[in-house]
């Protein structure tokens, strides 16, 4: 019997052996593919030069402005050629391109293209008119051009010379809101009990879970909030487009008579009241440009370079001064230990913060904080970590970003000066902790019970699968309490106000930067560059005699690999044929959904805002 297992496995290998070679040998070949690819790749991309006084520095956004790419370049890379949308703009990588052009006498106008431009927090965007107004007063042009425009676009895009759109595109700009979905009722339908606690009456995080509607609390805030960064916006885009505020107000207000009087087109709308300057499709834009840049025989078109191209150029004559004002970019929603960038770990921040006190060259930090918070603990981690650089002579600066609240505010706590710009929503000062039973589902439903026996009355007493004991709230809501104790308290040593009048403006109220610098939260109102000129001041530097350090974690081998040979001529059809990128990238979008159950603080409280902003 063992003869004719051994003489049918020995046929069934002999059957399969072919295919065996063919998956070696096509393996092997991708792997000499790869390799061979990551040797020639400098030598097959374009040469990027720039000659003559006349060209365009083309600003082309994909996707979101983002502060941090998220996850690794590999998993970016993948998503992109599989079909999932993570495509990212980094911010600061806008901004260095548009200050570098305004002193570049190669560079005569800018071209703001906001046609693959997806979101972007407010603050962001107010970041880069800030250049872009710089770059306007040497007397260069900018010009904006889009199939559509929505209010984050037109925001930037109020600031050019001349704004154009194409005459079959759209133009819309609603106002800012807040709304949510709400769960309490459709939970209580399925027999799931949420218990939510919370310090602040503003902390409407978990409200969401336990009501159907939006409490009177949260209801005044947002509204504060809001309508003071929309009466921002407003102010703004009028100005631009030398209007009155009211002016601009008046065209949401009669917006459905103006659209009927139009004929129904938005982008005609828009011009009637010189919102735009003009309706051009892509060849007249071609042709405007031409007459600015003058006409380029080798590309067929105007003079021209797209930014993270002419970022390429700059990095080629880069200063090599030896001060430095070392920058960390802190976004996204803060989690207990490491994780990738796009989100913040209280041990891998720690690093990058360790790495700063390491270098002798670093006089100081601005830590760019974006986050809606998360675990207390790795706040606190983060926020110990930043006091410890202050003991040892570096100032540490906050610039806060769009979002800079619950966790994120107290990780800004640890600073010499925190800067926010008009914009910001900070705040959010309060911590909650969430926790879900479902034992009446489990038992009516699926007749499924549990029993059993514990050596105290705690034991087993914290089970989602069994009814919450009053006396376990109590512990939930005493812990809750403490955090948020501990939370006054950083902040009341941070602004010098007592604990009595921090908790006035805390409660888990959000502020827009203005009405934060106005409560003493904030000290100043400005950018990452008055935040880095400030950090640079309290070090004693001399204005001409430092540089500006992105401190970022070591790239791994996989993501040096990815960055050297994009851009090549062959590398997308790489990536769009291999099949094997196709399955890892489903695992890569599936590693981290992060999701309520993924909090991770040890103690299981968070200082985490609500923020849905539109």
């Amino acid at each position: 019997m063992r003869n004719k297992k051994n003489k049918f496995f020995y046929y069934i290998k002999k059957i399969f052996a072919p295919f065996e070679l063919i998956r070696k040998i096509t393996l092997n070949l991708l792997f000499w593919a790869f390799f061979l690819l990551l040797i020639i790749s400098p030598f097959i991309g374009e040469n990027i030069k720039l000659t003559g006084s006349q060209n365009t520095l083309i600003i082309e956004i994909h996707g979101t402005v983002v502060e941090e790419l998220s996850g690794t370049t590999l998993s970016r890379t993948i998503g992109d050629y599989n079909g999932i949308d993570m495509s990212e703009t980094l911010l600061w990588d806008i901004l260095d391109s548009i200050e570098t052009a305004a002193s570049d006498d190669k560079i005569n106008s800018i071209l703001l293209d906001f046609r693959y431009m997806g979101g972007a927090g407010l603050a962001a965007l107010t970041e880069i008119r800030s250049a872009l107004d710089n770059f306007k007063e040497t007397g260069k042009k900018i010009i904006a051009f889009s199939d559509a425009y929505d209010q984050s676009s037109y925001f930037v895009a109020s600031i050019a010379d001349e704004i154009y759109v194409d005459p079959m595109g759209d133009f819309l700009i609603t106002g800012f809101s807040v709304y949510n979905r709400y769960y309490g009722e459709g939970l209580e339908r399925l027999g799931i009990d949420v218990n939510y606690f919370h310090a602040g009456k503003y902390k409407s995080y978990g409200e969401v879970y336990t009501r159907s509607s939006m409490s009177d609390e949260a209801r005044e805030e947002n509204l504060h909030w809001s309508g003071d960064l929309w009466e921002y916006y407003v102010e703004t885009v009028s100005e631009s487009r030398g209007m009155s505020p009211g002016q601009f107000s008046m065209f949401i207000d009669n917006y459905v008579d103006l659209l009927e009087e139009s004929g129904g087109s938005t982008v005609r709308t828009a011009l009637d009241v010189s919102l735009i300057d003009g309706v051009k499709d892509r060849e007249e834009l071609r042709s405007l440009m031409i007459d600015i840049s003058g006409f380029s025989f080798d590309f067929d078109t105007f003079n021209q370079i797209y930014f993270e191209d002419y970022l390429q150029l700059k990095g080629q004559t880069a200063s090599a001064m030896e001060d430095k004002v070392a920058i960390i970019t802190a976004s996204g929603t803060i989690y207990n230990g490491y994780e990738d960038p796009g989100n913040i770990g209280g041990d891998s921040l720690s690093e990058l913060i360790d790495a700063v006190q390491y270098d002798s060259f670093c006089k100081a930090l601005v830590l760019r904080v974006d986050s809606g918070g998360g675990s207390a603990f790795a706040s606190e981690i983060v926020r110990r970590k930043l006091e410890k650089l202050r003991e040892s002579g570096v100032p540490v600066v906050i610039s806060m970003g769009s979002v800079a609240a619950s966790g994120g505010y107290w990780i800004s706590t640890a600073s010499d000066e925190i800067w926010a710009l008009p914009t910001t929503i900070t705040g959010s000062i309060g911590v909650f902790s969430l926790i879900a039973t479902f034992e009446d589902p489990l038992s009516e439903y699926l007749g499924i019970t549990v029993d059993g026996v514990g050596t105290t009355w705690m034991a087993g007493s914290m089970r989602s699968d069994r009814d919450l004991d009053p006396r376990v709230g109590k512990i939930y809501q005493s812990s809750v309490d403490h955090i948020y104790r501990e939370f006054l308290n950083v902040v009341s040593m941070s602004s010098g106000k007592s604990i009595e009048e921090v908790h006035a403006v805390a409660q888990g109220r959000v502020w827009s930067g203005t009405q934060a610098r106005d409560n003493g939260l904030v000290d100043q109102l400005g950018g990452l560059d008055k935040a880095v000129e400030a950090a640079a001041g309290l070090a004693g530097l001399d204005p001409d005699s430092y540089r500006k350090e992105f401190v970022r974690r070591e790239l791994p081998m996989s993501d040096r690999l990815i960055n050297t040979i994009l851009g090549s001529s062959v590398s997308s059809e790489l990536f769009s044929n291999f099949s094997l990128f196709e399955l890892i990238s489903q695992q890569t979008a599936l590693k981290k959904l992060k999701a309520l159950e993924e909090l991770n603080d040890p103690a299981g409280v968070y200082a985490l805002s609500s923020l849905m902003f539109k």
